[in-house]
């Protein structure tokens, strides 16, 4: 009986230093687990932000204090409505009614670019991705926030770059061989039998250029031609190119027009009665 005794208690023994064994690598990978969220709320870059059920903050890191101007004695405890625009209250209130719910999110895990208000007042943009965790019966919400307001001023200014561009574009090509281009990267050559050509010089403007300053000079050429280009669009005639006091346009390319000839001839007397009437009331004719 004592040998059998003497194993049940080495087993117990045994038992009792493989749940240390088990309990002591449990506590490792906590500490792990918290020493890497330290680390990574500790970043700068992006605000961590945690809440619960009740819309109140409770978590608020550096990365926050930095973007929103709080610190995290000013906001915990506080509702998460203290940072989002007034117009995206209801947005938020019902998102977060319908997750408490447990109904099916709709943004959970996605990137969204929202707008979000600092401490001074100002609005910017951001990037948040959101996430959510039960416990004890109870759910909690965690949204990473990044200020996207240099990335915005950025993606401006690629987006004016490229409308002055596509602009230069359309001033020297038609449409669709722009088009083409932006596309393809190349345009294919094409043939055209029937088109008519337009093409108009000012009359004495070489002797009468030097009486005018450069800038005025440029200034009444630019609002004919842009005049001209209002009537080549009304009569389907593409302008070419402008070369100096030359304005060279073209019906029948590059959509082929059967009335090409009647509608450059039309668009020429607009030209006409345009500067007439100009004629009548500028200086510099």
């Amino acid at each position: 009986m004592a040998k059998k005794n003497s194993k049940k208690s080495a087993n117990n023994y045994g038992h009792i230093d493989f749940n240390l064994a088990e309990k002591h690598e449990i506590e490792s990978l906590i500490q792990e687990q918290i020493k890497r969220f330290q680390v990574i709320s500790s970043s700068k870059n992006d605000a961590i932000i945690t809440s619960d059920e009740s819309k109140l903050i409770l978590f608020w890191n550096k990365g926050a204090e930095y973007i929103f101007g709080y610190t995290a004695e000013e906001v915990i405890g506080q509702p998460l409505t203290l940072i989002i625009p007034v117009e995206l209250h209801q947005r938020h209130n019902e998102g977060i009614e319908r997750m408490n719910q447990r109904k099916r999110p709709r943004v959970l895990g996605k990137v969204l670019e929202l707008q979000a208000i600092k401490k001074g007042g100002e609005v910017f943009p951001i990037e948040l991705t959101l996430g959510s965790w039960d416990n004890d019966g109870k759910r909690y919400y965690s949204g990473i926030i990044r200020d996207i307001t240099e990335k915005k001023k950025a993606e401006q200014i690629i987006l004016t770059e490229k409308k002055k561009s596509e602009e230069l574009l359309l001033n020297i090509l038609p449409k669709q061989v722009a088009d083409e281009l932006k596309i393809n990267g190349k345009a294919t050559t094409k043939k055209y039998d029937n088109v008519t050509i337009l093409f108009t010089d000012f009359k004495d403007f070489t002797r009468m250029a030097p009486s005018v300053s450069p800038i005025k000079l440029v200034e009444e050429l630019n609002e004919i031609y842009s005049h001209f280009d209002d009537i080549m669009e009304a009569f389907q005639v593409e302008k070419i190119e402008t070369i100096g006091d030359a304005y060279f346009a073209a019906c029948g390319v590059p959509v082929k027009n059967k009335h090409h000839a009647i509608q450059c001839i039309e668009a020429a007397r607009q030209m006409f009665k345009y500067l007439d009437e100009r004629n009548g009331k500028n200086k510099i004719q």
